[in-house]
């Protein structure tokens, strides 16, 4: 006597089809599972055993032997009740389904027979509906579901509802989404910025072009302020983009809202967070704070305080905008095209700069700061603005502020809009032969163009990102090509000769 009952193994992104096969032969009573199940998979015989006794159900007295198919698929977690208890209800013939193979289930059992939450529900969904198939998930875990489903999803409470609802007795409840919010408004705005002219032009710009920023200034400045308000700028999730950051966030274990499915990632993680934690790993691997910053900001406020192990794990990503784990069972590739907005003081004690006081750190406390950096992770950050001290304006002589997110907003649009019509991604992520053709300035301005490399001595990823950012400044001014001024504006922004 056999059965097999559909579930889903979550791997990295990946939610794969597990065939949970149960064969019932004569033999002393034993359940064996196979198919590399961790603990928590295999102490299942005892949460089944008593969920099916409490149920009014027999349990066999033979051999029992379940099967987790592919084997070379970690499987973890309670996810495997329910489908191993359905599946030996079906091969002792205890209940009768026909079209099994039309659902896909997943939930952990109570020795009452309760199905208990098991969270990362939202990639198993996605890949059911794909599959074209019904979905029984524990009914605590509905609100995971972030979009409507084409296919029926049921939430179930207990493993008799379930039973019933497979032999036609008595169906469950399908699940209804609730339609999405809008994007709700943030709560802080650039028109509390006040004074820092130059500093909101490096964001706007940054944002309008995906260029990594660097801000470095004295304490008080303003620089975590206007890292916060720069997610206010970026335009709103389309749905493809929100479906994969919702899928990462599910995989990490902390479920998107729904009240901010299309609004773009913020982490702020402190500056003592490892290099696991910044890229991902653990057993099993989950995404870490660069993947979990997708299509959003990763702010590192404080960033020479940061180990240099960590802050070495950005290399690869800012490069390739994806991020691959490697760990002794298992190797998952998670995505990780964030845009990267750091801030540091300009030494330890922060007043290096500062006209108001004076700087107390010996040369070796600043070497030391400064190695925290390394020149290949400064050579990928293509802005690195200096932030000055304001003076602290005292009742109605505060200046204006120079434009508020939604001015911001809507020039940056408008630039991304050049940017997509004319060559279909925006130009942080243009390919050599994209620079070839859309970045290149006119033939006289190239004997400046020698001279601002030969001066600022600029590597040739420092180049390329330099006319990058020169075609940004271009698509913000509404300019066809790339003149002078943009040129000069973009190496401004190379100029912190301390950090090179």
């Amino acid at each position: 006597m056999s059965a097999v009952v559909l579930s889903r193994a979550i791997n990295g992104l990946a939610a794969e089809v597990v065939r949970v096969e149960v064969k019932i032969i004569p033999g002393l009573p034993k359940l064996t599972i196979v198919g590399l199940p961790d603990a928590v998979v295999r102490e299942s015989k005892e949460r089944v055993r008593c969920a099916l006794v409490s149920c009014g159900y027999s349990y066999p007295s033979r051999k029992i032997t379940v099967s987790l198919a592919p084997a070379d698929i970690p499987k973890d977690g309670g996810r495997y009740d329910l489908p191993i208890a359905l599946g030996i209800l079906l091969a002792s013939k205890q209940i009768r389904v026909a079209d099994i193979e039309q659902y896909e289930c997943m939930g952990e059992l109570s020795l009452s027979g309760q199905i208990q939450p098991v969270g990362n529900i939202f990639n198993s969904v996605i890949k059911a509906q794909q599959n074209k198939r019904a979905l029984i998930i524990p009914a605590q875990d509905q609100d995971d579901i972030l979009i409507a489903p084409k296919n029926p999803v049921y939430g179930a409470k207990h493993l008799l509802e379930v039973c019933m609802h497979l032999e036609g007795k008595k169906p469950l409840t399908e699940i209804q989404v609730k339609p999405l919010p809008s994007v709700r408004p943030f709560d802080e705005d650039f028109s509390d910025v006040l004074d820092q002219e130059t500093l909101v032009r490096a964001c706007e710009i940054s944002l309008s072009g995906h260029h990594h920023l660097l801000m470095c200034g004295s304490p008080g400045t303003g620089k975590t302020m206007v890292a916060k308000r720069m997610i206010s700028v970026m335009p709103p999730l389309l749905q493809s983009e929100a479906i994969t950051v919702a899928s990462i966030y599910s995989a990490s274990g902390s479920p998107r809202c729904r009240d901010v499915f299309y609004h773009r990632p913020f982490r702020a993680p402190h500056h003592s967070a490892s290099a696991i934690a910044l890229s991902g790993g653990s057993d099993p691997i989950v995404p870490g704070e660069v993947s979990l910053a997708q299509h959003g900001i990763l702010f590192l406020d404080e960033m020479p305080e940061f180990s240099r192990q960590a802050l070495e794990i950005l290399r690869e990503p800012i490069e390739s905008g994806r991020i691959d784990i490697a760990r002794a069972r298992a190797r998952c590739s998670f995505p990780a095209a964030f845009l990267l907005v750091a801030a540091m003081n300009p030494c330890p004690c922060g007043y290096r700069l500062s006209r108001k006081k004076s700087c107390r750190c010996a040369p070796g406390q600043l070497a030391r700061y400064f190695n925290q950096l390394s020149g290949p992770l400064l050579d990928r950050i293509d802005m690195l603005v200096e932030v000055p001290e304001q003076e602290v304006q005292v009742g109605s002589n505060a200046p204006p502020a120079s434009s508020s997110s939604a001015q911001m907003q809507a020039r940056v649009v408008k630039a991304q809009q050049r940017q997509y019509e004319r060559q279909q991604c925006l130009n942080g992520f243009l390919s050599k032969a994209q620079m070839r053709q859309y970045c290149q300035p006119p033939a006289a301005l190239e004997a400046h163009l020698k001279r601002l490399v030969n001066r600022l001595c600029l590597s040739a990823r420092s180049f390329d990102r330099l006319l990058r950012l020169s075609r940004t400044i271009a698509d913000l001014d509404g300019a066809i090509a790339i003149e002078k001024k943009h040129i000069d504006q973009a190496c401004s922004y190379r100029m912190l000769e301390y950090l090179q």
